[in-house]
């Protein structure tokens, strides 16, 4: 789409007025169109749009495997039913992760009210023996520390804990500094 940005599933997470976890947003396009070398208006597959940082999936909260892009021709419907105390809404990624690298992926985020937690859960069938998978989430908390299977956030007085559960053995966060993007046309990310 005109303005799309590589980020079927990808999530934003809001809990008593702080933003944990974020869209970047966008950056001017001026700027960018007068190197003369990133073709912004190419929604291709391969377009050199998707070298800028903040339109390609490494900028959204999302899953990546083996370091591949997602499909830009995909789509996902959401499914959303609530059963009271529980609110569940999930996203059949299959297509947008292709069937090259997966036979089924999904993604739900279930809420529950009662305890106040918000689970994502990333379900992958049929990933390739060794397949790098990355799960990312962009915030701009302050403090970030790493303990085991849990990251502790802190903004603005406010607390957040981000537990991982993971099927795969050898899973490990890494904090990675995304206030400069990569490449020297993408924008500074203020914290």
């Amino acid at each position: 789409a005109n303005h799309g940005h590589m980020d079927v599933g990808s999530f934003v997470y809001e809990a008593d007025g702080v933003r944990w976890a974020v869209d970047l947003g966008s950056q001017n396009y001026n700027a960018i169109e007068q190197l003369g070398t990133i073709d912004l208006w190419n929604m291709g597959q391969n377009s050199t749009r998707w070298n800028v940082f903040r339109l390609n999936q490494d900028s959204h909260n999302l899953v990546t495997l083996d370091g591949r892009r997602l499909k830009v021709s995909a789509r996902a419907e959401i499914d959303c039913v609530s059963t009271g105390e529980t609110g569940v809404a999930s996203l059949d990624l299959t297509e947008v992760y292709g069937t090259d690298a997966v036979t089924a992926a999904r993604r739900t985020f279930t809420m529950e009210r009662p305890t106040r937690t918000v689970t994502v859960t990333d379900d992958f069938t049929g990933l390739a023996a060794g397949t790098s998978v990355r799960w990312a989430m962009v915030t701009r908390a302050t403090e970030i520390q790493v303990d085991g299977a849990t990251v502790h956030l802190a903004q603005g007085g406010a607390r957040l804990d981000v537990t991982m559960m993971s099927s795969a053995p050898g899973g490990a966060w890494e904090v990675v500094d995304v206030s400069t993007g990569p490449n020297s046309w993408d924008v500074a990310n203020a914290r």
